[in-house]
């Protein structure tokens, strides 16, 4: 017998005439799948596993479908499903006996291949526009890092848009645009030890009365990657760079990207300068941008720059030692006042242990302890971007924008739960606001919480920053008007704010540029980048945990619902669902409120830290199951 907290079997509708509706395929591993509407506003459609496996189905897939209603209201099954056109051209997966087993999150049907195909038990990628399917390229068996990057960019289609849009050839174009020549400036780049696409460089100067002027260099590239050139194309096809451990795919070849383009020391280069005058209080007086034309003195590493910050001691030139405490103390300044009015900190988002993969070895990877020269940067790049978006906006002109949107209103219960887990009490206003948030996180540091778990709990309640041609407010960093100007080796959205204002200065139109479509097809990029980061990232953990998993491990719980409970580890950042059946034998569970939940006679309370141990590992489907540990 059902318990009061689980919902009665769902019955199809047979008084009304199916529906319809138009959507993409959304595969579930365990075998079932969704169709996401095309509409937003629509509810999810089931798709049974007879039915998924039947039509070979595959994630991403635009399909009609044809669904019956339950008599309650609350699901819709799909009865017939018409495949309008595949979302992929490839395929990774495990071979077996002459077929690719697909990743379950993409595929659940084998694909027959052609001969000669690897032995089994090796991964491969292959062309699913042939039958049997091509072999494209193979990579050792499912736990090598090779096959779990593989793995990672197929299931985000990044490997795929970069194959169709790679450019053999590199010819930037000669800019003959005047710059003022700013190479007199002491100049320096700080930026992580592995890191090849130097974009942004900083100089410093005093005025009279305290007042410092910044100087934020960034790279021109706009004017080594002309509009509509191969290279630009294969660029707005990316999107985006993409980062996986070990591993990078440039948005813009290599010899750009990491050389003709990357601000490199004693090279001079091209680039767009926004100087800010910030006042002793940390306002800032005064903005320009203009081309320019610089020379980088030093390339600085996080650690280095700490190092000096923190301990006065260094073997850097004492120039540029000079400069960077005059650096420090303007983004100082930057801080204070933004901090002033609230929002979150990459930083405290950020500091976490990290993965991998080092001479074909997954390797665990610590946080480098340097937060003052990443809240240095970090603080440079804000007020830069946020000075572009204000000369967007005062000019006129038009412009790719940033919006972040608050969470939404299930964030306060949880936060606050998450405090009380902690024996801290702090109240928390509804709507959050970037002020209200950043109390809320003062207060619980002062007490002794953590705050790198704090923001763990609070993304589950956050949708993804956007691109949109229109502006709007960034929630997490409490701005009224935001753009990415800081980046344009990396991102496409900084290349065409480049170009923007660049066209600006020359006293020409602006771009004929579709931003409305350019938004959506940046926003759908980073999406795809974004998912192949954090599967790369989930992957190499469970391969790591594969290898030896404790026997007991520390998880957090971040949500509760009628299914059971979600909890993410706290060492390692890997999150399963522990399911009713998991926290009570006989599956009973009664939902307390937005935040709590019993099972077997227990509480669990969002915040509230439990010990797990490994049920199951899954690295082919790259998810892990978890056991409470009594």
């Amino acid at each position: 017998m059902a318990s009061k907290n689980q919902r009665p079997p769902r019955s199809p509708r047979i008084d009304d005439a199916p529906e319809r509706i138009t959507g993409t395929v959304s595969v579930n591993p365990r075998g079932f799948g969704f169709v996401n509407p095309s509409d937003k506003a629509d509810a999810d459609v089931f798709i049974p596993p007879p039915l998924l496996r039947s039509k070979s189905l595959i994630d991403g897939d635009l399909v009609d479908v044809v669904f019956d209603t339950s008599f309650d209201g609350l699901s819709r099954t799909a009865r017939h499903i018409t495949l309008l056109s595949r979302s992929r051209t490839r395929l990774f997966g495990r071979v077996q006996n002459g077929s690719l087993l697909p990743d379950p999150f993409t595929a659940l049907v084998a694909v027959p291949l052609r001969r000669p195909y690897p032995p089994t038990g090796e991964t491969a990628v292959v062309d699913i526009t042939e039958t049997p399917a091509r072999i494209i390229s193979v990579h050792g068996p499912a736990s090598a890092p090779a096959a779990l990057l593989a793995q990672a960019l197929e299931r985000g289609r990044v490997a795929e848009v970069d194959a169709a849009n790679i450019v053999d050839k590199v010819l930037p174009a000669e800019d003959h645009t005047h710059r003022r020549d700013l190479s007199d400036l002491v100049t320096f780049t700080i930026d992580g030890p592995e890191s090849r696409d130097l974009d942004d460089a900083l100089s410093v100067m005093r005025l009279p009365d305290g007042v410092i002027r910044l100087f934020v260099h960034i790279a021109d590239v706009a004017s080594a990657v002309p509009l509509g050139s191969p290279i630009d194309e294969r660029a707005r096809a990316m999107g985006t760079s993409v980062y996986l451990p070990g591993h990078s795919i440039p948005m813009i070849p290599p010899a750009l990207s990491y050389e003709h383009c990357s601000l490199l020391p004693n090279q001079p280069r091209a680039t767009l300068t926004v100087s800010m005058d910030i006042s002793p209080e940390g306002e800032i007086t005064n903005t320009e941008l203009f081309e320019s034309h610089i020379v980088s003195n030093a390339r600085l590493s996080y650690t280095e720059v700490a190092g000096f910050l923190e301990e006065g001691t260094s073997s850097l030139d004492h120039q540029i030692q000079a400069a960077l405490s005059i650096v420090h103390q303007a983004t100082t300044r930057l801080g204070v006042l933004r901090r002033a009015r609230g929002g979150l900190s990459a930083q405290e988002i950020e500091a976490m242990d990290d993965i991998t993969a080092k001479d074909g070895r997954i390797v665990r990877v610590h946080p480098d302890e340097a937060d003052i020269a990443h809240d240095l940067i970090e603080e440079a790049m804000v007020a830069a971007n946020e000075s572009v978006a204000s000369y967007l906006l005062e000019l006129g002109l038009h412009g790719v924008f940033r919006v972040h949107a608050a969470p939404d209103d299930e964030a306060v219960p949880a936060l606050t739960a998450f405090a009380s887990s902690q024996g801290i009490n702090i109240p928390l206003a509804s709507p959050v606001t970037p002020a209200s948030i950043s109390e809320f996180e003062a207060a619980l540091a002062a007490d002794g919480g953590s705050i790198t778990e704090l923001f763990s709990i609070l993304s589950d309640y956050m949708s993804r920053a956007e691109y949109t041609p229109s502006p709007g407010s960034h929630f997490g960093l409490a701005s009224s008007g935001y753009v990415h100007f800081t980046s344009p080796i990396r991102r496409y959205a900084d290349l065409t704010v480049h170009r923007i204002i660049k066209a600006h200065l020359a006293g020409q139109p602006t771009p004929n540029i579709d931003l409305v479509e350019l938004c959506e097809s940046i926003n759908a990029s980073t999406a795809r980048a974004a998912r192949a980061e954090s599967v790369a990232r989930n992957l190499f953990w469970l391969a790591h945990l594969s290898a030896s998993t404790p026997q007991k491990m520390r998880a957090r719980i971040v949500r509760v619902s009628e299914r059971g409970i979600y909890v993410r580890l706290i060492e390692y950042g890997l999150g399963s669902l522990l399911r009713a059946r998991d926290l009570d034998p006989r599956g009973d569970l009664e939902l307390l409120g937005p935040t709590s939940i019993r099972a077997a006679k227990r509480v669990f309370s969002i915040g509230q830290e439990i010990l797990v141990k490994k049920e199951s590992l899954d690295l082919a489907a790259g998810t892990i199951d978890f056991k409470l540990v009594s």
